[in-house]
C-alpha cells in the first residue's frame, strides 16, 4: 500500500488544489497472489480483535492489473475474514474514501464504518449488506439503508465525511444511497464524531447466501488541507446540496471578507470559476449541469484564508 503524505512546506501544496492530501492509495498489485493484507502493510490494515482473521490478495478478480482483495467467508454466519482499513481517528476535516468492488451472482457482500481504529468496543457508524440480487441494506442514525448494485460487475463505492459539519453520505457509482449525521451510532445514539476505519467482513447477508466480495483501487483523500500561508481555519462557508445534479449554493455564513470560489476536477485543473464575489452574508448559486459526473473541489479564498469543500456530480 502506499501513503502518501504530502509536506506542508511544499510549494505544490501552497498554491494547488493538487495538494489535496492522498493518503492512502491501493491497487494490491505489489503483493503475491494469497498474501495476507495486514501482514502486507501492517501501517493502514489491522485484523479485528478479538476474534477476527486477516484477508488475502487474490487474482480471481481484479479492477486495475492482476490482484484486488478477496473477502470470502465459509460459513454464513460470516468470517473468517474480518480486516480494518485504518483511517487515522480522524476528528477535523472532510474526506472522500472510495473502493471499486466486485459481488459474483449468488454470492453477498458486507462493510462498516467504525468511529476509531480501536474495536475493543465497537463503534458502528454505519453498517452496509450487499445481498444477492443486487439489492443493498444496512443501518445508519436507526435509518434503514436501501439502495440496489449491479451483481458480476465492478461498481464504485463513495463515501464522503465532512466532519466539519458533522455529515455523511454513501454512493454507489456516484448514485446517492444514504446521508446522515456522522456523530450517531447505527441505532441513533449519539457516537463520537470522529473517522476510524472500515472493516471489510467476509458476510453475504446470512443464510443461505455466504459473502464473496472483491476490493480493488482503494482511494482515501483529505480535502482539507492548509498552507503555510494560512494562519487558521475557519469553515465560514456552506456549499450544498451534495451531492448535487445541477446547482451547488455558496452562502457565506460567517467570513467578514468577500470570497471568490472555483471549483477542481480530481487532477487539479480548474473546471468553473466565479463570477462574481461571495459577499458576506450572502449566497450565490453555481450552475454544475453542465459538468461531468464526478468528484469535485470546491476551492473559496477569503481574507488571506482558503477553505475547501468535497462537491460531488450525480
Amino acid at each position: 500500500m502506499k501513503r502518501t503524505l504530502l509536506l506542508l512546506t511544499s510549494v505544490s501544496l501552497i498554491t494547488a488544489v493538487s495538494a489535496q492530501n492522498v493518503l492512502i492509495t491501493e491497487n494490491f498489485d505489489s503483493y503475491a497472489d494469497g498474501a495476507a493484507i495486514s501482514v502486507s502493510d501492517p501501517v493502514n490494515w489491522a485484523i479485528w480483535l478479538p476474534g477476527g482473521a486477516d484477508q488475502v490478495v487474490s487474482t480471481a478478480q481484479a479492477h486495475s492489473g492482476a490482484n484486488s482483495m478477496g473477502c470470502v467467508s465459509t460459513v454464513a454466519a460470516g468470517g473468517p475474514g474480518d480486516l480494518l482499513l485504518l483511517l487515522g481517528d480522524q476528528t477535523v476535516g472532510s474526506y472522500i474514501l472510495s473502493w471499486w468492488m466486485y459481488i459474483p451472482t449468488g454470492k453477498g457482500g458486507y462493510f462498516n464504518i467504525q468511529h476509531t481504529e480501536d474495536v475493543t468496543t465497537p463503534s458502528f457508524a454505519a453498517e452496509v449488506i450487499f445481498a444477492d440480487g443486487g439489492t443493498i441494506g444496512g443501518m445508519a442514525n436507526n435509518v434503514a439503508i436501501a439502495g440496489t448494485y449491479a451483481q458480476d460487475t465492478w461498481f464504485q463505492v463513495n463515501l464522503f465525511i465532512d466532519l466539519d459539519n458533522v455529515t455523511a453520505s454513501f454512493l454507489i457509482d456516484l448514485t446517492p444511497v444514504a446521508t446522515w449525521p456522522f456523530n450517531t451510532e447505527t441505532d441513533g445514539a449519539v457516537g463520537p464524531n470522529q473517522l476510524g476505519a472500515i472493516d471489510f467482513y467476509s458476510y453475504g447477508g446470512g443464510a443461505p447466501t455466504l459473502g464473496e466480495f472483491y476490493i480493488d483501487d482503494v482511494s482515501y483523500i483529505h480535502l482539507s488541507t492548509i498552507g503555510v500561508e494560512e494562519t487558521a481555519r475557519a469553515e465560514s462557508f456552506s456549499v450544498y446540496p451534495v451531492p448535487s445534479s445541477n446547482s451547488l449554493t455558496i452562502a457565506n455564513n460567517g467570513s467578514n471578507a468577500a470570497a471568490q470560489w472555483r471549483l477542481l476536477d480530481m487532477s487539479g485543473r480548474e473546471v468553473m470559476t466565479s463570477t462574481a464575489l461571495v459577499m458576506p452574508g450572502s449566497q450565490t448559486v453555481a450552475d454544475i449541469s453542465g459538468l461531468a459526473t464526478g468528484t469535485y473541489t470546491m476551492e473559496l479564498t477569503h481574507g488571506g484564508m482558503r477553505e475547501r469543500h468535497a462537491v460531488v456530480r450525480n
